[in-house]
């Protein structure tokens, strides 16, 4: 298996996991956003995306991906990192439920 990083522009990267015979069988979005905390602004890494093809599920090739693109943040001085998914999934990657509504009023 080999992890790749592709730049697909100036803020985002495609990460994914492939097979030796370069069948991609996980991956995930990286998307570099700037959020404002305050009067602080913070450069956020959005995490989109993410899937594993179905014939290779429970085999922890998203924890792979999802553990790859924090090596990427942190490599490249993000200060925060956010996402939208599955409900309970994501807590093993270290994520958090921070803003439990659907609706978010600016």
């Amino acid at each position: 298996m080999k992890i790749d990083r592709l730049a697909q522009s100036d803020n985002a990267w495609w990460i994914s996991l492939s097979t030796e015979d370069e069948e991609d069988v996980s991956r995930l979005w990286l998307i570099e956003y700037q959020m404002r905390f305050g009067s602080a602004k913070l450069k956020m890494g959005g995490i989109a995306g993410v899937g594993t093809s179905e014939a290779y599920r429970n085999k922890g090739y998203s924890r792979h991906v999802m553990e790859d693109s924090t090596a990427f943040m942190i490599e490249n001085g993000f200060d925060v990192a956010m996402l939208f998914g599955i409900p309970n999934f994501y807590p093993k990657f270290g994520y958090a439920t921070v803003v439990p509504e659907t609706w978010i009023y600016l």
